[in-house]
């Protein structure tokens, strides 16, 4: 087994580039893969802030921070089960530098942001939490087990303007010019993760890189096609090497009708952060972990050529819209009591159907699903309410995870040995004064889940394909 710390076994072909690329750096480099990886976190705000002995800011994000302490078990945390916060590390976080100045440039827009290589779902978690109401994102993954994991990653943290697709990026070639900003954090090499995730150097040949180059190509040349002019398309790896960083950017530059995006690296990204900062043909930047507390990764962005297109439809395509979102029905109006006395949503809402299914999304978002049901393999959309069974709603743990839980829903506090209880999906002794009805479970008054009360027992609704098994 390798030791992870100590990679005396590090490939010599990337050994001698590294050398040339890192020049008199490469010792520092290299004796800083020896080390322990930093553990770095990021808060919702949306929701309570975590518990932890001590943390210090990670500079390029204000919701980011370092644990300086032994890696916890976050399983045994009910806040993290709450989607109060996302383990994350702390380059990728990066992201929000590009985010941030986009969404600023596009304020009075109402944009739609694909990221296309979502899972498991940190970069999506953060541009949820930088992306207005009015937004609206789909984070979509290839392989079926990785988008289960971004599924629940995205309904954790709670927001209501998400799509989670499971599809090959080739199918977003369908959706033609519809996104406003696209982010590829593409599969690659992993040669930035080395002491994060050693297997990464079993696996590491020049094969490899020459192989995930192609690849990063196909998955790139389909995020084009998607995404309309006068949008971003946003690119990264956590990668070094050329083949899949610059070169891949000389090719989308060479081959497609692109723009270099004017990143503003005023804020002093190169000097105070120790990161790297590339500008040709357009900035990119590249982290490296000897010159900060973070692992290696490259990032850029680069802006489609033509007049941007305005999400503003016209009143006879809204009119088409309305007749094929009717494939997706209202639900029954018997139930609507039930759907009302579970949520309290901002005006105006849609409720709709899927199957047996009732979900909820803006209703300025519900006529964009029409065209992403039509072309997309829909995993999850808006929030997932309840579920139809008889003549009642069963309340799905989606909506426990959001702010529209009605506030007269009762709630039950937890300690932390029975929110660990519940969270392993025990069965919970809970005092017969609670209504027999569906109570919210909660711990530091955040909400963990759903259970029902009933005359001789509590029934456990916590999902469990989410439960903890330690």
């Amino acid at each position: 087994m390798i030791d992870p710390y100590k990679m005396t076994n590090l490939p010599t072909s990337f050994v001698e580039r590294m050398q040339n690329q890192c020049g008199p750096e490469w010792p520092a480099f290299q004796n800083v893969l020896q080390e322990k990886p930093p553990i770095s976190i990021r808060f919702n705000t949306q929701k309570q802030k975590p518990l932890f002995e001590a943390l210090s800011p990670i500079p390029w994000i204000e919701t980011g921070y370092y644990l300086e302490q032994e890696r916890p078990k976050f399983s045994l945390d009910p806040l993290f089960h709450a989607g109060c916060y996302y383990v994350q590390e702390a380059s990728s976080m990066i992201l929000s530098i590009f985010m941030q100045q986009i969404l600023a440039q596009n304020q009075h827009k109402a944009l739609k942001i694909l990221d296309l290589c979502a899972a498991p779902g940190g970069k999506t978690t953060l541009i949820q939490s930088l992306m207005s109401s009015k937004d609206l994102l789909v984070a979509n993954e290839v392989i079926k087990s990785r988008s289960n994991i971004l599924e629940e990653n995205v309904m954790k943290w709670g927001t209501a303007n998400c799509i989670v697709t499971n599809n090959d990026p080739s199918t977003f070639q369908k959706l033609n010019h519809t996104f406003d900003i696209v982010l590829v954090d593409a599969p690659c090499s992993g040669e930035g993760m080395f002491r994060k995730n050693p297997k990464a150097i079993t696996e590491w040949s020049e094969d490899n890189v020459s192989l995930c180059a192609a690849r990063q190509k196909r998955i790139l040349a389909a995020a084009v096609d998607s995404l309309k002019p006068g949008g971003t398309l946003i690119y990264s790896t956590c990668t070094y090497n050329d083949l899949e960083n610059r070169d891949n950017l000389d090719w989308l530059m060479q081959t497609f009708s692109f723009s270099p995006f004017k990143l503003d690296t005023s804020v002093g990204l190169l000097k105070q952060w120790g990161i790297h900062t590339l500008t040709h043909p357009t900035t990119a930047l590249q982290l490296y972990p000897h010159r900060l507390r973070g692992e290696g990764l490259f990032i850029t962005a680069l802006q489609k050529e033509g007049a941007f297109v305005s999400t503003t439809t016209s009143k006879k395509s809204k009119r088409k819209n309305r007749t094929k979102t009717n494939v997706l029905p209202t639900p029954p109006k018997a139930l609507l009591p039930q759907l009302h006395e579970l949520t309290q949503f901002p005006d105006p809402f849609h409720f709709f159907m899927v199957q047996d299914s009732i979900y909820a999304i803006a209703q300025n978002h519900f006529s964009e699903l029409s065209s992403f049901f039509a072309t997309l393999k829909v995993r999850n959309v808006g929030v997932h309410v309840a579920t139809i069974k008889g003549k009642n709603c069963l309340p799905a743990h989606h909506l426990a995870m959001t702010p529209y839980l009605h506030p007269q829903i009762p709630r039950i506090e937890l300690d932390l040995a029975t929110a660990l209880q519940y969270l392993r999906g025990h069965p919970l002794a809970i005092s017969a004064d609670y209504p027999k009805n569906w109570v919210i479970v909660s711990y530091l008054n955040q909400p963990l889940g759903w259970v029902k009360v009933l005359n001789n027992r509590v029934n456990n609704y916590y999902p469990k394909y989410w439960r903890i098994r330690t």
